[in-house]
Parts: structure tokens; C-alpha cells; sequence
């Protein structure tokens, strides 16, 4: 029912909101800076955050047809019950004035999760700035009928056509990753004339990055002759957003903040933890997809550290070709050199990746469960001390539930992602199966 809904209503019922929504934007008139993507805007979004400070204002955790809207107007879903929803339509009216005090620069992050939905919100802000990171294959599922109606002959292909569309609005310069060759194609077909594409600044990464490393505290990157460290766990892609925030910067006659003092990122993206047993956990449970991990995994592959482990957990929305995203994801495991155990968390796992990395690495090392709580009470009973863990999947998976789990300082329970009420008794379930972990002999808990 709710699929059926998004695709038939939801951009509908999202007009209203946004009817109120631009009338706020009349009224407050801010210089907007949108990123979006498949993978790595929210990363790019707290670049600028961190460079940019109090002299702009921010759409956290906003980046949808309906997101961004209740930014502008000041709403916010809290219970997210279907009651809420009357109320926030009654609301929207009565938040027209909410341009007034309000700073002249709006940094949002969009997504285009459907058809359809970049060009609504490209509508709505008429950006003055757009940076695009990638075109990776995203929420697929939304954008299969139209390879049904002969359309396109993959999602990919959807996806990127839909992403290119914030370009359009760029009203004074895009700047685009290079490197993303389906981006590149999907802007190749969509034929832009020369007022739009005067405007754009392609950014090669071998034209700006000098240098990469990853240590146990940081990721350092040299960009145009400027080094960054930064306390993540940061793959070399998020080198682009560095370039890209370096020219946003200087066409803003913005100085630039080198030890980018200020950044962090939300919950469940990329944050070291210290673990139980001396280990080191490296949360970036919040979300994922093909691209986005196997970017996360070539810089495991060079992190410094004797024992790695990987937690996955599956690509959600992937469509008609989930299982061939599961596979591409079975032969990039297959080249890692250094992973030591592979625990797999969801029955795609189970049924696309398990049996090819098995067949390969044996099953003492490779490990399938099909859901996070039977998941954790193995981990809780097989970890030895020192391990350095790298736990990543789709939010829905609730990875953070195991991370959380394995925490040295439980205060740290507040860096982690989803803790809101409405998801606390599904973590509460995962935490529960330590003890029964212990009742049971391993192979039951990978049935």
C-alpha cells in the first residue's frame, strides 16, 4: 500500500507543502547551496556546515520532496503516526512568516529517491549552487516501471536522468564529480544547452587530489596543494566534496578553514568508536549501497590494523536488480586480501553473497544471519580482543542495534544513529539475544 502510494501520491500530497514553502522563500531570499547524489552528499552538506558555521542556516535531516518543505516552514515529525500528518497540513498555513531573522545562505541536501522528485525540488529552491558527488544505483525500485515502459534499459540510467535534473537550477555554477561515469553519461544525454552548461566545473580527482592515507585517528587528504585531517573513517571519494567545498568557498569570498575545526558528521556515518575487548568499531551503519560500500571497503583494505571484520548488512530498494547488486557486491569481497572474518546480516546475503564468498574462504570465516539480533549474540560470544570491526548496511537492517551492543563506554550510545522511541524496541530485541546466543551452537544461529 505504501508503494503504491509513493508512486501515485506522494509528489501530490508534497505540492501543498511546498506552495506555503516558497512563500517563505519569497519572503526570505537566501543565496541556496544543494548537494545531492547517491552516496556522500551528507558528507559534502557538513563540509560546508563546517566551513560556512553561523553565517548560513542548514536542512538537517530534510532532504525530500516533503523534508525540505518542512524545513522552510519550521515543521517537524516527531511521533511520525498518520496523525501527525493532519496536524502538520494545518499547521503549513500559519508558518508564512518563517523567513523573518533567518541567514542569507540555505545549505540543503536533496535526495531523488522517485521520478520526478529532483525536478519538484529543483522548482521549489532555484539554486544558486549545485554540487552533484555520484550516480550510484539508488532506490531503484522506484524507477523499474520505467525500464518496464521501455524507457530506459537499466535503473542506472533513470536514476542518473533524474539527478541531472537539479542542474537546470543552477543558477550561478554546478560543479560535478567527473569521475562518476554514470553521472557523466546521464549528463551527456540530457543534451543541456550552453546557458546552463556555462555554468558548470567538472572536478577530476586526478586534477586535485595529491595525496590519501587513512590512520587509526584520521583520514588525510592533499587537495590543490591544501592537507586535510579530518577524525573519520573517510574513504578517498570524500575527496571531492573537499574540492568542491574549496570552490564554493572561493565564489563566495569565504576564507577557508584548513583544519576544518568545526566538521562532524551525524550518527551511524563513519564514526571510530572504542569497543569492547579492546576492539575498534567503525559505525558507518546508517545507510548503504553498492557504490558507497565499496568505497568504505577499498579503505578498510588499506586501514592499519591486524584483525578486521566486517558486519554487512544488504542494499535496500534495489528492484528487479537486487540480486545482481548483491553478486557485483560477492566478487568485490572476493578480491580483499585482509579480511579475517565476514559477517553477513539479511537473507539477500545469505542467499546471493554467502554461498560464493563460503565456497572461496571457508565457513570458519564467513558467517550469515538473517537478522541483526542473532547476528550480535555471535559477535558477543566470538570476539577474541583487539579486533577493529567495520559494521555498514541499510538503516532498516538496524546495525546501529549491534554496535551499540559492543560499545566500551555505553555513553557513546549517543553517537549512534535511529534514537528515536519509535526505534528503541527493535534495538532493545537485538540487544536481548546475547544470552541467547550462549544456549545455542553457532550453526542454529546461521540457519
Amino acid at each position: 500500500m505504501w508503494e503504491k502510494f509513493r508512486q501515485q501520491w506522494y509528489l501530490v500530497f508534497a505540492h501543498y507543502f511546498a506552495f506555503w514553502a516558497r512563500r517563505v522563500l519569497g519572503s526570505w531570499r537566501p543565496e541556496i547551496i544543494l548537494v545531492s547524489g547517491s552516496s556522500g552528499k551528507t558528507t559534502v552538506f557538513y563540509l560546508l556546515k563546517a566551513q560556512l558555521g553561523d553565517r548560513a542556516e542548514y536542512a538537517e535531516h530534510a532532504n525530500s520532496a516533503f523534508g525540505i518543505p518542512f524545513a522552510i516552514l519550521g515543521l517537524k515529525r516527531r511521533t511520525y503516526s498518520k496523525w501527525e500528518w493532519l496536524k502538520l497540513f494545518l499547521q503549513a498555513p500559519f508558518c508564512i512568516g518563517a523567513a523573518a531573522g533567518r541567514k542569507g545562505i540555505y545549505v540543503v541536501e536533496a535526495d531523488a529517491e522517485l521520478p520526478g522528485e529532483a525536478e519538484f525540488i529543483q522548482k521549489l529552491l532555484r539554486p544558486e549552487y549545485v554540487i552533484l558527488t555520484n550516480v550510484f544505483q539508488t532506490h531503484a525500485m522506484w524507477f523499474d516501471k520505467l525500464v518496464h515502459a521501455g524507457q530506459y534499459r537499466r535503473p542506472l540510467e533513470a536514476i542518473g536522468d533524474e539527478f541531472v535534473k537539479y542542474l537546470r537550477g543552477a543558477r550561478r555554477r554546478a560543479i560535478i564529480n567527473a569521475d562518476s561515469k554514470p553521472l557523466m553519461a546521464a549528463i551527456e544525454r540530457a543534451n543541456f544547452d550552453e546557458k546552463i552548461t556555462k555554468n558548470f566545473v567538472y572536478l577530476r580527482r586526478e586534477d586535485y587530489l595529491v595525496d590519501y592515507k587513512i590512520t587509526s585517528k584520521s583520514s588525510q587528504f592533499v587537495i590543490n596543494g591544501k592537507t586535510y585531517a579530518l577524525p573519520y573513517f573517510l574513504p578517498r571519494a570524500v575527496s571531492f566534496g573537499l574540492a568542491a567545498v574549496q570552490q564554493v568557498m572561493t565564489d563566495l569570498a569565504q576564507n577557508l578553514d584548513e583544519s576544518y575545526s568545526q566538521y562532524y558528521l551525524p550518527p551511524g556515518r563513519s564514526t571510530i568508536l572504542a569497543g569492547v575487548k579492546n576492539t575498534t568499531l567503525i559505525d558507518s551503519s546508517y545507510n548503504a549501497n553498492l557504490g558507497s560500500m565499496k568505497a568504505m571497503l577499498q579503505s578498510f583494505e588499506e586501514y592499519p590494523a591486524e584483525k578486521k571484520w566486517l558486519v554487512l548488512g544488504e542494499f535496500r530498494e534495489q528492484g528487479d536488480e537486487s540480486q545482481s547488486q548483491h553478486e557485483k557486491l560477492a566478487d568485490y569481497l572476493l578480491t580483499m586480501k585482509t579480511i579475517d572474518q565476514l559477517i553477513l546480516v539479511s537473507g539477500e546475503l545469505s542467499a546471493w553473497v554467502y554461498p560464493r564468498l563460503v565456497a572461496e574462504w571457508g565457513a570458519a570465516r564467513v558467517h550469515k544471519f538473517n537478522d541483526a539480533g542473532a547476528a550480535y549474540g555471535w559477535l558477543s560470544e566470538h570476539i577474541g580482543g583487539g579486533e577493529t570491526i567495520l559494521i555498514k548496511g541499510s538503516q532498516g537492517r538496524h546495525l546501529e542495534g549491534i554496535v551499540e551492543g559492543l560499545l566500551e563506554n555505553k555513553d557513546d550510545v549517543s553517537r549512534l544513529s535511529c534514537r528515536e522511541a519509535v526505534f528503541r524496541p527493535v534495538q532493545e530485541k537485538i540487544l536481548s539475544c546475547r544470552w541467547q546466543a550462549k544456549e545455542q551452537a553457532p550453526e542454529t544461529q546461521e540457519e
